[in-house]
């Protein structure tokens, strides 16, 4: 008999602790249903909280929370979907179907017309955002140095419409590579004009075409700044070290008051 009540016993405090967990269960459930509920009221375009409400909905119903609060949450989390999906919707194929959806519930007609209203402006705004991105990747296919300012606008209006953050990335970068192909450029054309100026200034008789062969034939040995020339002449050594690279690729030396010229150009500069 002491068995058997032992027995009883057990399964009492058995019941005992499933209540006590179910009560407890239960009551987390209701926390995470009030919550979620604030949230998504507290930021009602947000899709994801309506996501979230929905889950805690069904963890609310698992763990048999009273009706009552269900209810209310039921009700909100339906209509908040649809009115954060009208708000939100990213194509027009998604908004019309969400209209549909609406006319569908059991919104009211003050409510549907509301939702219509709502629905109307972000057509407008979505497809401000198509043109928009439309002419901003026409200004990025056409972008050159030359109109660059224009590849500027298409970006500036694109931000302020909404056009998604990867393709306004993709203009800045094409603007990014603009300059900083034109700023090479630039330091390019100064170094090589430094280059024929210390040239023309060694050899004031050269025509062009001697210039230009001259700048051609150090190009070919990697030569192509005043610095570079400088260091080329630093010694004798150097200076036939030159000579041998020019031979090396097939062009003509330099002779030897060419170099010497050059170098009294260098040393005063």
């Amino acid at each position: 008999r002491g068995g058997g009540g032992g027995g009883g016993g057990g399964e009492a405090e058995q019941r005992a602790l499933a209540m006590s967990c179910s009560i407890v269960r239960k009551h987390a459930a209701l926390g995470d249903l009030r919550a979620s509920l604030a949230q998504a009221e507290a930021e009602p375009r947000s899709l994801q909280h309506w996501r979230k409400l929905r889950k805690a909905i069904d963890k609310a119903e698992a763990a048999k929370v009273d009706e009552e609060h269900l209810e209310v949450a039921t009700a909100l989390v339906s209509k908040g979907q649809m009115w954060c999906t009208v708000q939100t919707a990213n194509t027009r194929e998604e908004l019309l179907e969400a209209i549909r959806a609406v006319k569908q519930s059991d919104f009211s007609d003050t409510e549907i017309a509301q939702m219509e209203e709502v629905g109307n402006k972000r057509m407008e705004t979505l497809e401000q955002v198509a043109e928009s991105k439309r002419r901003l990747r026409i200004a990025v296919a056409w972008a050159s140095t030359n109109n660059l300012d224009k590849l500027k606008r298409a970006i500036a209006e694109a931000e302020s419409v909404g056009v998604d953050a990867e393709e306004i990335a993709k203009a800045e970068k094409e603007v990014a590579d603009i300059l900083s192909k034109e700023s090479a450029n630039t330091a390019r054309s100064t170094a090589e004009a430094n280059l024929r100026d210390v040239l023309r200034a060694a050899k004031p008789y050269w025509t062009s075409d001697n210039l230009e062969a001259a700048l051609r034939k150090l190009a070919g040995i990697n030569i192509v700044t005043m610095p570079g020339l400088r260091e080329a002449l630093a010694s004798p050594e150097a200076e036939s070290d030159l000579n041998e690279r020019l031979r090396a690729i097939g062009q003509k030396a330099f002779a030897e008051d060419t170099l010497k010229a050059i170098k009294t150009v260098l040393d005063n500069r």
